[in-house]
């Protein structure tokens, strides 16, 4: 199926597998990625058609289709995940006009910030508790969270993202097949406004389902290949040992 929050809005039909073999997990695998990334594809397509008559909602539209188009080729093309949350971080701040721009991923009871781009400078291993944090509500309520005031509405310091003079804040979760694996955080939009608004907060929450399937995509092939490495090293354990008997 190809869901979009949790409505299907159509499926993937595959039959007759070229060799004629059977489907195996790989393939499944395969297809739920290709479903999911066509539910990101046409959820910003609709976007775009409903907001012909607004040129500024057509423009944030087209931004956001071209940044999910771009982490959609960076996953195809790169495996590395810390260039991809670093392509993520420069997109999403584009995108919704930040100053600065942080991508917390949870570890533990702690949301890590693991890269940024922009004005921001947190200080190396900054991270926040997941209880008590605003950025927490957002990862365990999987609901974004606008603060138009970081000094009254913000429950842990701005000073803790290298951003003392921060004012106003937009934090939405990164949530994969239900599960979140943290959020994207901007602090102080650039232009005639400093508060996000509505429209900031629904670019940067579509965007941010393309931006956590390239995630986990990452992340998974990055667990695999140190599950390769340690299959490796332990076969060639096995042979010294065999061989320093033989």
């Amino acid at each position: 199926p190809i869901r979009i929050r949790g409505e299907a809005w159509g499926n993937i039909y595959l039959t007759e597998k070229e060799g004629g073999d059977d489907v195996d997990d790989e393939d499944v695998a395969a297809v739920v990625l290709l479903a999911e990334w066509a539910a990101i594809a046409i959820h910003n397509a609709r976007l775009f058609e409903q907001s012909e008559e607004r040129r500024t909602e057509l423009e944030r539209a087209l931004r956001g289709m071209e940044a999910s188009a771009d982490i959609a080729l960076a996953v195809g093309a790169e495996t590395q995940l810390n260039r991809i949350l670093e392509l993520i971080a420069k997109r999403a701040r584009a995108l919704v006009e930040a100053d600065a721009l942080l991508i917390l991923l949870l570890e533990g009871d702690e949301l890590q910030v693991v890269t940024h781009a922009g004005n921001a400078r947190p200080g190396p291993g900054a991270a926040i508790p997941v209880e008590g944090s605003t950025s927490g509500v957002a990862l365990t309520t999987q609901q974004p969270q606008r603060v138009d005031d970081v000094r009254s509405g913000l429950t842990v310091s701005a000073d803790r993202f290298g951003m003392p003079q921060a004012r106003s804040a937009l934090i939405v979760p990164l949530v994969y097949r239900g599960v979140a694996l943290g959020v994207l955080s901007a602090f102080d939009h650039i232009g005639t406004r400093q508060e996000f608004d509505e429209d900031d907060e629904r670019a940067l929450r579509a965007f941010a389902a393309s931006a956590a399937t390239a995630v986990s995509a990452a992340r998974t092939v990055q667990e695999q290949r140190l599950r390769d490495s340690v299959a490796a090293a332990e076969a060639e354990r096995k042979r010294w040992a065999r061989a320093q008997h033989g």
